[in-house]
């Protein structure tokens, strides 16, 4: 495995990286799905199909004929979207150790970014109520300016704006998704031990470090 660098450029993730968004996520899909009288579906289906935006997750859980509809897709998206909206913040937590990492982060210069496919107006609402102020120097979200993760166009403007080369960067996330989106835009790849995958998937797909405890995000900083 390549050794890692330590960086002083950061981006996380944020469903299953920082933050634990399952419940929120399961329980507006279920109401979505019942209010088609659809059978509902477990924490294990939404998370399996979450990394590549939420109209993947919708066609995932529907039953083929109705995912294969356009019309209905639209339809329960539209559906979920509203019901998400109103619940996001529900039963979403940071996760302690990521919480401490970052703000051990924070303290020894490291700039923090956080990116997700999930609409910017909550990426923006989940940062600002669980994370202390001050502690993300770039919240971005999809807003259609960029394509969602794996394309490297977001974390590229993120560098720009940063100021600094992609490859003065380590980009952390839990999914294949991030660590395909990582080797896309030339920054080093790091996953996380909990979330919404597991670690061998992460080596799999170019993990060159690993995070365990909040003690591994300080040792990443320069």
């Amino acid at each position: 495995m390549t050794a890692f660098r330590q960086v002083k450029n950061f981006i996380f993730d944020l469903d299953g990286t920082i933050a634990d968004t399952l419940p929120d996520l399961t329980s507006s899909m279920n109401s979505m799905l019942t209010h088609f009288g659809l059978e509902n579906v477990s924490p294990d289906k939404v998370r399996a199909n979450l990394g590549r935006g939420s109209l993947n997750v919708i066609r995932a859980v529907l039953p083929a004929e109705r995912a294969a509809d356009e019309t209905f897709l639209k339809e329960a998206h539209r559906y979920y979207y509203n019901e998400y909206l109103n619940n996001y913040l529900n039963e979403t937590k940071p996760y302690p150790c990521a919480l401490e990492g970052l703000e051990l982060m924070k303290k020894k210069g490291a700039k923090i970014a956080v990116l997700s496919n999930k609409d910017t107006a909550m990426v923006k609402g989940i940062c600002e109520k669980l994370f202390p102020a001050g502690l993300f120097d770039a919240v971005y979200g999809f807003d259609g300016r960029y394509s969602h993760k794996p394309d490297p166009s977001s974390s590229l403007a993120i560098a720009a704006e940063f100021g600094a080369p992609a490859c003065e960067f380590a980009f952390v996330g839990d999914s294949e998704v991030d660590m395909q989106t990582a080797g896309n835009a030339g920054m080093q790849k790091v996953g996380v031990n909990w979330g919404f995958r597991n670690v061998p998937l992460l080596l799999d797909n170019g993990a060159i470090k690993i995070l365990y405890s909040s003690k591994d995000f300080e040792e990443m900083v320069l």
